[in-house]
């Protein structure tokens, strides 16, 4: 596994940030400061309490999509519960503070990506002028925020073999905001690409979350939760974004 240390991350909002590949694709890991995380937790908890918008929200669809998307979710998530979070909710009443972490992330995902390139050693028979354009884009790039919903599982929920990839969706991520402790494998996210598992390639990469972590991944990759036996509440916030580029006034993704 490659790993880096990753020093343009605001160390206000995270700490201990890496951008690394467990099996080719990267994803950007690092843990929320204990302030940033009690926010985040105080605005999911106000939201939640409030009854009459969650039963809206709950007669107003589902977010799980694709074939046979009523079954999926109604059936996995049980005790639990899966909503839309509303943008205006946690404007008003918690300074937007997951879309300032959920941008920074995503934000850096796409920095780190670029930077690599320029260290590419594919790259090195490349113009100048290429390297530029790059540094160009980086410093244009802004972050569109396409869907963000919150997760509560409990006992026996779980989270089936799924992808992201759609409606030009270019990251996922998750932000692990209350995590019940259990036995290895209970709970854990596990991230799955395509490939033969050889002794040079590991198609799998699976984690425990604590409190507090959050993760960036290409919205391609597959992904699932395993269930956990007992008491407790597995509680984390889900996205998708958009890494735009502003070229003279326009937006290309």
């Amino acid at each position: 596994m490659l790993v880096q240390k990753v020093s343009t991350f605001p160390d206000e909002l995270g700490a201990n940030v890496k951008f690394f590949n467990p099996f080719g694709p990267n994803i950007l890991h690092y843990t929320l400061q204990p302030d940033i995380l009690k926010k985040c937790l105080d605005c999911i908890n106000d939201y939640r309490g409030n009854r009459e918008v969650i039963e809206k929200l709950k007669s107003e669809g589902q977010i799980v999509q694709g074939s046979r998307a009523i079954e999926n979710q109604s059936n996995s998530i049980i005790d639990g519960e899966m909503l839309t979070l509303d943008q205006e909710f946690q404007e008003k009443y918690y300074d937007n503070i997951f879309k300032d972490v959920i941008s920074v992330s995503c934000y850096n995902y796409g920095l780190q990506s670029a930077m690599a390139s320029i260290d590419d050693i594919g790259m090195r028979e490349v113009e100048d002028d290429y390297f530029a354009s790059i540094e160009h884009n980086v410093e244009s790039m802004e972050v569109e925020i396409k869907d963000c919903w919150f997760v509560a599982l409990k006992e026996g929920d779980f989270h089936i073999l799924h992808e992201h990839n759609h409606g030009g969706v270019l990251l996922s991520g998750g932000i692990y905001l209350d995590v019940p402790d259990k036995p290895w494998p209970q709970g854990n996210m596990n991230w799955i690409v395509n490939g033969n598992s050889a002794s040079m390639f590991n198609a799998s990469w699976g984690v425990q979350p604590k409190a507090g972590d959050v993760f960036v991944w290409p919205s391609w990759i597959k992904h699932s939760v395993y269930p956990f036996k007992g008491e407790g509440e597995r509680l984390m916030v889900s996205f998708n974004s958009i890494l735009t580029i502003i070229k003279d006034g326009n937006e290309s993704v």
